[in-house]
């Protein structure tokens, strides 16, 4: 477990990227800064980030870019370039920065509160949600930007002042989002790029985490109530539900060791899938204060959690050794 990080600052996002001297480069983005110093900030939280952890891996390419499989983070590595979504203040953009340098790069327009991101490895393109309730809009956007020009191509409006996680089908041109507005989880279609349908939640509110099992048609949608409904998207149907740690805030799902973590309020829930119907806890593992922002890097068997700064107590990441 690493901490004492030094850093005064709200941990809100946590992402990964790997550097050319196969080392774990950890970003953070720091939400609560003024506009005019946000490029700073970041590029300053950037180098205190990295080199943390020198295990050594194979990398593996095959693996996908962050936000592939969904999740909340708006924070993404790829290719050389680390793309980082404005989440709070006057300026909604996606702040662009070399990956090697970290110096910034033109940046692409968005409306206020983005939020979570998803990449499609096949086309290049990036699904940021943005807009909604900060800027007095019933509908927010999911807007589409193609990372290998830096421009934005394309606005998909979606009925509900706030979403919150995503996750993108490789089989499919669907995308499933999380609408917290009206506690439902909506499909897009990548090529219509417009909502198909909309599915109930019925079982845990409000849901704002999600995760993935493709290969199994089974949408994990994160309630903070302390729930996690199951849901087959093949048929949209809630399947089952079961219980985590309030305040839950990021989920992913493991396809190799058939592991759900689920980040919430001061722990980490543990489940193993048995079967796409049957879900065990493993464990319940405590963090530290308002600890729900969290990073699996399966590629060197760790799990990252970010613990914000508290009382004088300066923000930390905890790294768990998974198996």
């Amino acid at each position: 477990m690493c901490g004492g990080t030094g850093f005064r600052l709200r941990l809100d996002r946590l992402a990964h990227r790997f550097g050319t001297l196969q080392d774990i480069v950890l970003l953070l983005a720091e939400p609560k800064v003024k506009p005019r110093d946000f490029s700073a900030k970041l590029q300053c939280v950037f180098a205190r980030a990295a080199r943390r952890d020198q295990h050594r891996y194979r990398r593996d390419d095959s693996r996908g870019a962050d936000g592939e499989n969904g999740g909340n983070d708006p924070t993404a590595a790829l290719g050389n370039d680390i793309f980082v979504e404005r989440l709070d203040g006057e300026i909604g953009d996606v702040k662009i920065f070399d990956g090697t340098t970290y110096a910034a790069k033109p940046s692409v327009k968005l409306l206020e509160d983005a939020d979570s991101i998803g990449f499609d490895a096949s086309t290049k393109y990036l699904y940021i949600d943005n807009g909604g309730g900060d800027v007095h809009q019933k509908y927010s956007m999911v807007s589409v930007v193609d990372t290998t020009a830096g421009k934005k191509v394309a606005d998909i409006k979606v009925d509900g002042d706030t979403l919150v996680a995503m996750a993108l089908e490789k089989s499919s041109p669907k995308i499933y989002v999380n609408n917290k507005d009206k506690n439902q989880v909506d499909v897009i279609d990548r090529e219509k790029r417009q909502v198909i349908a909309s599915w109930p939640v019925t079982k845990g509110k409000p849901n704002v985490a999600m995760a993935f099992d493709e290969a199994n048609h089974r949408l994990f949608v994160g309630c903070r109530s302390g729930a996690v409904v199951v849901m087959d998207t093949q048929t949209g149907k809630e399947l089952s539900t079961f219980p985590i740690t309030k305040g839950v805030d990021d989920m992913v799902y493991d396809a190799p060791s058939k592991r759900i973590y689920s980040a919430s309020d001061g722990s980490v829930d543990v489940y193993e899938q048995t079967d796409p119907d049957n879900y065990k806890l493993l464990a319940t593992v405590p963090t530290g204060p308002a600890a729900k922002t969290a990073r699996l890097v399966p590629e060197i068997g760790r799990y990252f959690v970010a613990v914000p700064q508290h009382g004088t107590t300066n923000a930390s990441i905890l790294v768990y050794e998974v198996h």
